[in-house]
């Protein structure tokens, strides 16, 4: 039985590495089908492949033990650790305070923020813009409309006042100009909501890179 013990951060990264590694023995040759007068594979004597099989078969074994051992190992640490982070916010509320999570609740906090909640935000805002070009569209074709409509409707004309033109195209601006609702206030929300997020996701980085290099665990297989 072998024991090892290291701070969770070396243990994360040595879980990376065996990932890595046990992937890459696949490209290992560990059966084949060759003539029976075959005396040399992959440049070895046929005994001297075979006894390298063997042992590549064997550390492969040791590798996916020890990633085991290792996962199990970060699992525990990560439910039996807390970190104390800032409190949980959502789009329209600012941090106060902070809470004591798991490492594993601060992991998936993380997670969460980086994608689901981010996504939200992203999609709101892109609704903003969707809804500011539309805005934009609808205020010139209601440009276009007013000058055909005041064409068609004092064309050459002379004697017409200014004034009367003045208030017809008031009354025409305000039958075809765009108007941008937002009653939720998004566009000042959204943009908030992603400065906060992207802060807190600083602050949970900083605070579990810290708290990984400084909590041990032991890893036995």
């Amino acid at each position: 039985m072998n024991t090892e013990t290291m701070s969770l951060r070396k243990a994360l990264g040595q879980k990376k590495l065996l990932d890595k590694q046990i992937k890459a023995m696949m490209s290992e040759k560990f059966v084949t089908s060759e003539s029976a007068q075959t005396a040399v594979i992959d440049g070895l004597p046929l005994n001297s492949w075979q006894d390298e099989v063997k042992a590549n078969y064997q550390s492969l074994n040791d590798k996916i033990r020890r990633r085991e051992a290792l996962a199990v190992a970060i699992m525990d640490a990560n439910v039996n650790n807390f970190v104390e982070l800032p409190r949980f916010i959502t789009l329209d509320e600012e941090n106060t305070g902070t809470e004591k999570v798991s490492f594993a609740g601060a992991i998936a906090r993380k997670a969460y923020y980086t994608n689901e909640l981010s996504y939200i935000v992203n999609e709101l805002r892109q609704k903003v813009t969707n809804a500011t070009e539309q805005f934009d569209f609808i205020n010139d074709l209601c440009e276009r409309t007013i000058r055909d409509r005041m064409a068609q409707e004092f064309g050459t004309v002379n004697n017409a006042s200014a004034k009367s033109r003045e208030e017809r195209e008031t009354t025409l601006r305000k039958q075809y100009e765009a108007v941008f609702y937002d009653p939720a206030d998004i566009v000042k929300k959204a943009k908030l909501a992603k400065e906060r997020i992207e802060n807190y996701l600083e602050e949970i980085d900083a605070i579990l890179g810290n708290a990984t290099e400084m909590t041990t665990i032991t890893v036995t297989y």
